[in-house]
């Protein structure tokens, strides 16, 4: 076995972090509604977890929160729009990436964020007499992920695509709609943590 390095605890320090950020939101026409973004950001004494193991205690592992002694970066960007269609149809989209960078070997920085996530959407907001049926559709995506628990729960959770639905009905005389739908329709059994 290799030889054991004894860990000196240091006192912990509130992380800092310094960032910027740009973007645009504009609307065109009345129909089209575009929003993105961009950030990056640094960290100093970014508070994270090591593991550690008591060679004295029947090699029990442990967990501590600790400060990293590098700096750590964060970026990520994101992309969305709203376009309302002839005859009342609409769709929307968007998708999004935030990444950690830098993170020392060994520190479990706990950023259980997947790399990619992705939204879109059609539907109709009145068809029929009186435009009075509706309905929309959603499909979810989500990249995998390493999730790091402090070593007591750590592992891949898997990428998903979820499906929602919804149908309405307007009652204008009583001002009222009836909505029927669902999330995740397809019955896709999928996990957001490990």
């Amino acid at each position: 076995p290799a030889p054991s390095t004894p860990y000196t605890y240091k006192k912990l320090k509130p992380e800092s972090m310094s960032s910027f950020e740009i973007g645009y939101k504009g609307s065109y026409n009345k129909k089209f509604l575009l929003d993105m973004y961009v950030y990056f950001g640094k960290y100093t004494d970014f508070t994270g977890r090591i593991l550690l193991i008591q060679p004295t205690n029947g090699n029990k592992l442990y967990s501590i929160v600790t400060n990293s002694e590098t700096e750590i970066k964060a970026w990520g960007a994101g992309i969305g729009f709203d376009y309302d269609m002839a005859n009342n149809f609409f769709s929307s989209f968007n998708a999004y990436t935030d990444n950690l960078t830098n993170v020392p070997s060994g520190f479990l920085a706990g950023f259980n964020t997947p790399k990619y996530r992705i939204n879109a959407g059609l539907g109709n907001k009145g068809f029929g007499k009186n435009d009075r049926f509706g309905f929309g559709v959603n499909l979810r995506w989500q990249d995998d992920f390493f999730w790091e628990g402090g070593g007591l729960a750590d592992g891949t959770v898997p990428a998903y695509t979820t499906l929602d639905a919804q149908v309405h009905y307007k009652l204008p005389k009583i001002k009222s709609m009836i909505k029927i739908g669902g999330t995740n329709i397809t019955n896709h059994y999928y996990r957001t943590g490990f």
